[in-house]
């Protein structure tokens, strides 16, 4: 067995900015990305590479069985639930990246075919390790899925991590709320809109992120927001620089995310991290992980948009700083990596 630590998932933002926090506090000489497509590949310093076709399979097999370890960025994907299926012994090396939408398929859209789902199944319940940080989705997936593995605590990515940053002082008093993150069905948007007119709830901006996911969903949105709120929807459509939407994100005094699942996290803990107030189902897991905190966040049943209170927002600004911070992440690769298991 090599020293090698293999990483598996698809391309996009948030692996590539991972990828750079390796590159700027790890020797990542050891580490190989296996890619399983997606987006073009944003140049990288570590090892990479992405075989078409039956060739993924067999890069899989040769690199999988002398690794050390094996990082699932995300369990997505019909060809790595089938490598990994055909490769049971490999589990125990296994240190799978929960995501959300990989563990709550139905409410993420996720379809595969009932042979693929129930090797899905097999797969969660003998993967070796499972990162994530909050402790309800690690229930979840023991409940669900029977999973034997090891919980490690760990925030996962950069896109987690609360920076501070010297926003400008916000001076308009027009009161801005944030719906949602993405054109995804799973954000509900359409039960958020009518759950904020039933209360008669009133704002001078509703931002509405639609720029990723279904354009056909996002087309949707944008028509019912228009239709029940005409002078203040804004549907965001476009890709914003992460800068510019963080200073966005600055500018909002309540954000409303009516996911039925895990998602959005980089997002609420900006917000929360701002001293935003920040509304959530009660029944979803993040619900679960920010009272064990001793963060304040508010039921989405029960919306009102009056400020919140100074001292609430100083409290959830200090707790988010301490606990999504860069080097709270770094010591939790570090473990992992150096791990003997």
């Amino acid at each position: 067995m090599s020293s090698e630590i293999l990483h598996i998932g698809l391309n996009g933002p948030l692996l590539t900015r991972y990828f750079k926090f390796l590159e700027d506090h790890f020797d990542t000489g050891s580490h190989h990305y296996l890619s399983l497509g997606g987006e073009p590949l944003e140049a990288t310093g570590i090892s990479h590479s992405q075989p078409p076709g039956a060739r993924w399979m067999l890069e899989f097999f040769a690199r999988s069985r002398k690794a050390r370890k094996i990082i699932i960025h995300g369990l997505f994907k019909a060809r790595m639930i089938l490598a990994l299926g055909m490769c049971p012994w490999l589990l125990e090396r296994c240190y799978w990246v929960v995501w959300g939408g990989d563990l709550y398929p139905e409410q993420s859209g996720l379809e595969h075919s009932r042979f693929i789902e129930a090797m899905r199944r097999r797969v969660i319940k003998g993967m070796g390790h499972l990162l994530t940080y909050i402790p309800g989705d690690f229930e979840h997936a023991q409940t669900r899925y029977q999973a034997r593995g090891r919980l490690c605590d760990c925030i996962m990515y950069p896109s987690n991590v609360f920076s501070r940053r010297d926003l400008p002082q916000k001076t308009d008093t027009r009161l801005t709320v944030l719906l949602g993150n993405s054109a995804t069905a799973s954000n509900r948007h359409e039960e958020a809109l009518a759950l904020m007119k039933s209360h008669g709830l009133k704002m001078d901006k509703l931002i509405c992120p639609l720029a990723y996911g279904d354009p056909d969903y996002a087309d949707r949105i944008e028509a019912i927001g228009r239709e029940k709120y005409p002078e203040a929807f804004r549907a965001m459509r476009d890709f914003m620089p992460l800068d510019e939407y963080l200073s966005m994100l600055g500018d909002v005094d309540v954000a409303v995310f009516a996911n039925d699942r895990q998602q959005a996290m980089g997002n609420i803990i900006s917000l929360l991290g701002y001293g935003k107030k920040v509304y959530l189902r009660t029944t979803i897991t993040p619900w679960g992980l920010f009272q064990k905190l001793g963060v304040t966040v508010y039921p989405l049943d029960d919306m009102d948009f009056d400020p919140i209170p100074e001292a609430t927002a100083a409290r959830n600004q200090a707790i988010i700083a301490d606990s999504f911070s860069e080097a709270r992440l770094r010591e939790q690769w570090q473990q992992i990596f150096s791990s003997a298991l």
